[in-house]
């Protein structure tokens, strides 16, 4: 039973990077689609919109984000520690989402990352 659950919240941790950069995107996609133009800084707050879902659904990713990678490096010690076999595909998943939201942070393109945190 532990193990399943250990299993869970490693899966669930794993895709944490992703699901934050797509929920990030959404957002923004939902945001240009109901202004009909591309988000700028202060232009407008992203807490003002009139649709707060994608907003609130990020946010909670973004926050949770750390406290999932923590959860993921104990569980990652965890398996390891009771001679469980990790997935490589857990790895790769989890390493390309950091990756991927580290590019995009670098990058930041058209500001979009810029708006947000104004």
């Amino acid at each position: 039973m532990l193990k399943l659950i250990v299993n869970i919240i490693k899966w669930l941790t794993t895709i944490a990077p992703i699901l934050s950069i797509l929920t990030f995107y959404s957002f923004a996609i939902f945001t240009w689609y109901k202004l009909g133009y591309l988000p700028r800084y202060n232009n407008p707050d992203p807490k003002l919109l009139p649709s707060n879902f994608y907003y609130n659904v990020f946010d909670f990713l973004l926050r949770c984000w750390f406290y999932l990678s923590i959860l993921w490096i104990f569980s990652t010690i965890f398996f390891y520690l009771k001679n469980m076999a990790l997935s490589k595909s857990q790895v790769y998943i989890y390493v390309s989402g950091i990756i991927i939201i580290v590019l995009v942070l670098v990058n930041d393109p058209n500001s979009l990352f810029e708006w947000y945190i104004d």
